[in-house]
């Protein structure tokens, strides 16, 4: 009964007392506080705390401490130089088991694994780093890893239906400042644009452009287009309805334009539209041209400019006169080849005429003799207005393999004036009269 009384005794004069073997401790405050009276265990045991007979938080032999429910911090939470730890459970863990930790020190905290290689936050100049160690703008990307997993990347995810797509770029309208978005490539390198996976157009160091597989070849222009096939590679499109051109290179190095109306025109207004497959306004000239000599088509030209193809053979005028041939009837196409005619043949003059040859104003033999042939005689000159034969006539034919000159009228042999051993004078006035 006494021991009940000192034990009811000592509740009532100290409530604020805890009894912890033999150390009296007051929850109200104490004083004297040394290394020999503290609050703890001294045996290697875990210290406990509970409240409604549940562990809330324990001080483990080993220094850590184990929070059972959450944890708030009303005020400034200082880690220093220390990290705290993300794990998969309560338990302390290092690396490959370890998924996060946040670092800090040097005036910065990163989020990461085991060091500032992570994503660390920058106190000095307010930037954000995601990996590596050698931040120097507000986001700074950089990869020290040879997996292409791990490579220095932004990616972007959408899966919302209806929603724009990812886009990465300046917001309108919230700043005063220059609104230019700027893609900047420091190094002496190439920027790549890839779509569903694959190479699509590249733009190397020196500034050239290239689109197509960027892997199968380097542009060597600031605008070069390639592909593995034949089909076009360029095109200029206007709108819906307008006509569509294509430009492409095949592999020899041909340039086709291959637009729908077939047209192209060369110093022409926007209305005056070509209407040929190729209308140029002004001079043409051809640099060179290859020679053939058997091809027997020309080109004309009408009144408008307009160009056609004809034939050198056949008959009719024009293009297609071919009254003009080599011997064994084929057309001359050179400006060495013997021609003839089965027509008349009028020289200086604007009509055809019944002699075979005629000459306006005389025949110079000054140089080069002149031969007209006929089935009896030769070197026969005659007056081609009397239908029915000569009327007046000077030829020459052979008697016994000697010229001879002879002078007729009508169809009567006249006087011989001279033979081949002979030289004469002829003087003829008035008419002349055979006997």
């Amino acid at each position: 009964m006494k021991k009940t009384i000192l034990f009811a005794l000592m509740a009532l004069l100290c409530p604020f007392i805890i009894l912890s073997q033999g150390i009296n401790w007051k929850t109200n405050g104490n004083s004297g506080i040394n290394s020999n009276n503290f609050i703890g265990t001294i045996n290697k045991a875990d210290l406990i705390f509970k409240t409604h007979d549940t562990t809330r938080m324990v001080i483990g032999q080993n220094g850590t401490i184990e929070a059972f429910d959450d944890v708030r911090v009303h005020g400034t939470l200082f880690v220093g130089d220390s990290t705290i730890a993300l794990t998969d459970n309560s338990l302390s863990q290092t690396p490959p088991l370890l998924t996060a930790e946040i670092t800090s020190g040097n005036g910065r905290m990163a989020l990461g694994r085991s060091s500032f290689t992570g994503l660390p936050f920058i106190a000095s100049n307010f930037s954000l780093g995601v990996g590596g160690s050698h931040h120097q703008h507000k986001v700074h990307i950089e990869s020290q890893s040879n997996n292409v997993a791990f490579e220095a990347r932004i990616g972007f995810t959408n899966n919302t239906t209806g929603h724009n797509a990812s886009t990465l770029g300046s917001t309108v309208g919230l700043i005063n400042g220059s609104r230019n978005f700027l893609i900047n490539q420091q190094e002496n390198a190439s920027i790549f644009f890839n779509t569903s996976g694959l190479p699509r157009m590249n733009i190397i160091g020196n500034g050239n452009v290239g689109i197509g597989d960027y892997s199968a070849f380097t542009p060597f222009r600031r605008l070069d287009v390639f592909d593995d096939s034949d089909v076009p590679q360029f095109r200029l499109t206007y709108n819906t309805g307008a006509a569509i051109t294509d430009f492409y290179v095949v592999e020899e190095g041909f340039l086709l334009i291959n637009p729908s109306k077939a047209r192209v025109g060369i110093n022409l207004s926007d209305v005056n539209l070509p209407t040929e497959a190729l209308d140029i306004n002004g001079d043409v000239r051809i640099r060179q041209m290859p020679l053939n000599n058997t091809l027997t088509e020309v080109v004309v030209i009408d009144a408008s400019g307009k160009l056609f193809r004809n034939t050198a053979i056949g008959s009719g005028g024009g293009g297609g006169d071919a009254d003009w041939y080599e011997p064994g009837n084929t057309a001359p196409n050179h400006i060495d080849d013997d021609i003839f005619t089965f027509n008349n043949v009028s020289i200086g003059a604007s009509s055809s005429f019944s002699s075979r040859l005629y000459s306006y104003n005389g025949i110079d033999n000054a140089h080069h003799q002149t031969n007209m042939k006929h089935s009896i005689y030769s070197n026969t000159l005659v007056d081609p207005t009397y239908a029915g034969g000569s009327i007046y006539g000077i030829y020459s034919y052979m008697v016994n393999s000697n010229p001879l000159l002879n002078v007729k009228k009508f169809a009567v042999l006249g006087h011989t004036a001279c033979n081949s051993n002979e030289t004469f004078n002829v003087a003829i006035k008035g008419d002349i009269s055979g006997g």
